[in-house]
């Protein structure tokens, strides 16, 4: 039996086979241009990393011209961080400029020929440069090299004011400084007329002849001066540094003849590339029309049908079902009807309970955002309403305990005043906690050691605080972050290491070891205090929990902690051993030049095993 081609599977396997075909034959073509174009990148590429590295090697000269000429660290060791750098740029240069030429050779002779010129102006230039930097060196500055010298027998001529007038002397310096600032070589005739002049007088008044050694060496030094001066090029467009400007510029006309030559070589390509596409596509283009007329008359008047109603349905969320109901269909798009009208029933009742619950959700969370404001309200009201009588309480209690003045009911005003400052706390914990919640991150530069500082001071005031020795240590350079997320995590752990301390000790000690690097610091607070019991230490961190109910604390302050630390994207580790002492070990991110809202977030609480 011959193979007909009666249904739609048949015909559309007949069409795509053409297709792929056709794709094929695009697609190995594609591929082939594809690859010389990436060639061309990648050396493009290359070749404007090379002109990138070489920019690069002239910004650094300019820079060693521009600072380290004026460091008189530079000419004590003859050691510079820019020409570390400069040097190590210039090496990698004339490796890549190998590499680049093997290519270049390969690829356009002119380019080739090109860039093994820039690589002799290249060296050309790195030996001007080299022979500046040796002049510069040997003509020194301030207290350096030859200027150094010339200083020298200066300030030594200015002491001897018995042989030589300190007038004749200044006029000498004003003529030498005329010449250095001013750059015009008469000064130097009048410095060295007159320089002549004196010399004469000194031997004719018979000085003293180490006046006119110093009176003859500062000369010679000036005249040494001057001529390195003159070498190294008065303006940027005479001496040495002229023809360094000069090689400057040849080497950037030819960068920009190379890359303007690569950029030809690759629009040329993509034109051939574009040409050929334009063929490859017409033909499937007549291909693809002649299949599409073959299938038309039997395909696309029920796609058609289906496609308007899926796109009224799409717009209206409405189908007309009996639209889709024609006889004389193929059985294939009978059943893709039958499959999107039962799709569209379904989808219809997701529709209608996601609109329900997204219209719910939406109540909820405006409900939520409300309870929200109106909590932070409460909190700051409450805050402040409770601050006041506590304020006027610890008064009262003060002015009752003068008043009465009875050593025996005096354990009474205690208690009073310890339940205040209970509150108290509790209320600035809540609020320290509203805050953290509310504010935004404000990194800044920190002083870790005034932050100590201002909280041990506050926390002198703790009965029996004055009998633990304080150890502060810190160690590295600046450190930024959030300064009142950090206070409020020192000021908790510190307070509860003074409040828990094991007073019955020898020597109770609070150590805090501070270390700050680069990327961030490290805050260890060790104490020898009552510690914490294995069932309780996993748990210290919720929210008013309390490991007895002799707790001193109001509960919310190591949860403070753990949500300030999460806040700056830090971690903090808690190691203690019962009637022993507890470590926290708080590690944070430095701020300086990071978004922190960027960084992720992760679990900040760590527990470790005693050793």
């Amino acid at each position: 039996m011959l193979w007909t081609i009666d249904t739609i599977g048949k015909r559309l396997f007949l069409a795509f086979s053409i297709l792929a075909l056709n794709v094929v034959i695009i697609s190995a073509l594609s591929y082939h241009y594809l690859a010389r174009n990436k060639s061309i990148y990648d050396l493009t590429k290359k070749i404007e990393n090379e002109r990138t590295q070489i920019q690069r090697l002239l910004k650094l000269d300019l820079d060693f011209l521009r600072f380290e000429t004026i460091n008189q660290e530079f000419y004590r060791t003859s050691q510079s961080n820019i020409l570390q750098e400069r040097d190590s740029v210039f090496d990698l240069i004339l490796q890549e400029n190998i590499l680049l030429s093997n290519t270049l050779a390969e690829l356009s002779p002119e380019v080739h020929s090109l860039f093994d010129s820039i690589n002799h102006v290249l060296k050309t230039y790195n030996g001007t440069f080299v022979a500046i930097k040796d002049k510069i060196i040997y003509r020194g500055f301030k207290d350096y090299g030859v200027e150094g010298r010339m200083r020298k027998f200066a300030h030594e001529l200015e002491k001897h004011t018995e042989d030589i007038s300190m007038v004749e002397v200044l006029s000498l310096r004003r003529h030498e400084k005329d010449y250095f600032l001013r750059k015009e070589k008469s000064y130097k005739r009048q410095f060295n007329h007159l320089a002549d002049s004196l010399r004469v007088k000194l031997s004719e008044s018979s000085g003293s002849s180490f006046v006119i050694h110093l009176l003859e060496s500062y000369k010679e030094n000036f005249n040494q001066l001057a001529t390195l001066d003159e070498e190294i090029g008065l303006v940027p467009t005479q001496g040495l540094l002229g023809r360094l400007n000069a090689l400057t510029n040849n080497i950037s006309t030819k960068l920009t003849t190379i890359s303007t030559l690569s950029d030809d070589h690759a629009n040329r390509l993509i034109h051939e590339s574009l040409i050929s596409y334009i063929i490859l596509g017409i033909a499937s283009i007549i291909i693809s029309l002649a299949l599409t007329y073959v299938t038309a008359s039997r395909l696309t008047r029920p796609i058609k049908k289906l496609s308007h109603s899926i796109s009224k349905y799409m717009v209206t969320q409405g189908l007309n079902e009996d639209e889709l109901k024609e006889p004389g269909v193929t059985n294939e798009m009978g059943n893709l009807s039958g499959a999107f009208i039962k799709m569209t029933r379904k989808l219809k009742a997701q529709f209608d309970e996601i609109q329900r619950k997204s219209q719910l959700l939406e109540k909820r969370n405006i409900e939520l955002n409300r309870l929200n404001e109106e909590l932070d309200r409460f909190i700051y009201s409450s805050a402040h309403d409770l601050k006041s009588p506590l304020s006027s309480m610890a008064g009262l209690v003060h002015l009752a305990e003068r008043e009465m003045h009875v050593p025996e009911h005096s354990h009474y005003f205690e208690k009073m005043r310890s339940s205040i400052d209970k509150m108290e706390g509790f209320i600035r914990d809540i609020t320290d906690y509203a805050k953290n919640k509310r504010q935004q991150i404000k990194p800044e530069k920190v002083s870790v050691q005034s932050i100590l500082a201002d909280i041990f001071q506050g926390l002198q005031f703790i009965p029996h605080a004055e009998r633990i020795d304080k150890i502060v240590e810190t160690s590295g350079g600046e450190f930024h972050t959030d300064k009142t997320r950090l206070e409020i995590i020192l000021k908790n752990l510190l307070s509860n290491a003074v409040r828990y301390a094991d007073l019955e000790k020898v020597r109770p000690f609070i150590r805090v070891e501070v270390t700050i690097q680069a990327e961030g610091a490290v805050v260890r607070i060790e104490d020898n205090g009552i510690g914490i019991a294995d069932v309780h230490i996993y748990k210290i961190f919720e929210m008013f929990y309390r490991a007895s109910d002799n707790a001193k604390g109001s509960g919310i302050g190591l949860f403070l902690v753990r949500e300030s630390v999460k806040m700056l994207r830090g971690t903090i580790a808690v190691e203690s051993v019962l009637n022993q002492g507890t470590t926290f070990t708080l590690s944070l991110p430095n701020l300086k030049q990071v978004n922190v809202n960027q960084l992720p977030e992760s679990e900040p609480i760590k527990f470790l095993t005693a050793s």
